[in-house]
């Protein structure tokens, strides 16, 4: 597993997919991803915090369906258990059943194509990507790592953190991994709009829900935010903001 802060990989064109941090406001992301895959094929996916693991599936071939459906029915879902922290670096809630996730999903599945996930690291919440191959559980709970709600981890002799907290969307970081086109995914809000010539957010329109909607599943809700993120992706599609030539090797901008 490399780890990288600034370095820039040199390539002529480089398409990104990023996905932003926002718990279960992730299921956005479901439904953007579920249209934009039938026409836009990246060469890079970044992730931070939820969009880390969902990132990491996508990067793995991981069908779209099936994450889909794991998210409706909340099977992998468990209610949040409170604890009182147990050292400087522990959350409040019990971890054991998303690093137990994380473990299933690094020990079974590899990337496909090149994957990094984005943290912290304290005190001065500079942002290190963490780059596949090597990716285990612990990078993934790195970038999902909420101060005083999970567990802060300590990778390579660094105390890393969710790697949103600064930035819910990590674009910065694709485009120093090399991204020349990049659509990014933000469940956080601002809206879909135009970065650059070459990049594109396609976003929530305001705050999905609030905090405690953001923690507790609920069938409704996450219903809703896939809804919204399917017709946020295809409004953008349909005004000509993203290539439509998935195999294609042109710039889609």
């Amino acid at each position: 597993m490399r780890i990288r802060q600034t370095a820039i990989l040199a390539v002529e064109s480089m398409r990104a997919a990023v996905f932003s941090g926002g718990a279960l406001f992730g299921a956005y992301h479901v439904g953007a991803w579920k249209v934009l895959s039938r026409h836009f094929e990246p060469d890079l996916i970044v992730g931070a915090s939820i969009g880390s693991m969902f990132g990491y599936l996508i990067a793995c071939g991981y069908p779209i369906e099936e994450i889909e459906k794991e998210w409706r029915t909340g099977e992998r879902y468990k209610s949040p258990r409170w604890r009182m922290p147990r050292t400087l670096l522990g959350g409040s809630l019990v971890p054991d059943e998303v690093h137990a996730i994380m473990r299933e999903m690094t020990e079974k599945l590899s990337p496909k194509i090149p994957f990094a996930a984005v943290a912290l690291s304290l005190p001065w919440l500079k942002p290190v990507i963490l780059q596949s191959p090597g990716i285990t559980w612990r990078h993934l709970a790195a970038s999902c790592a909420i101060p005083l709600v999970y567990d802060l981890q300590r990778i390579d002799g660094r105390v890393l953190v969710d790697g949103g907290l600064i930035r819910a969307c990590p674009i910065r970081e694709a485009r120093q991994l090399g991204a020349t086109e990049i659509i990014a995914l933000n469940c956080m809000g601002g809206g879909s709009r135009r970065l650059s010539p070459n990049e594109y957010v396609i976003g929530a329109n305001g705050y999905l829900g609030s905090p405690r909607a953001a923690m507790v599943w609920n069938r409704a809700n996450i219903d809703r935010w896939i809804a919204q993120g399917e017709r946020d992706a295809s409004e953008a599609l349909a005004r000509g903001e993203i290539c439509s030539a998935k195999h294609s090797h042109e710039k889609c901008f």
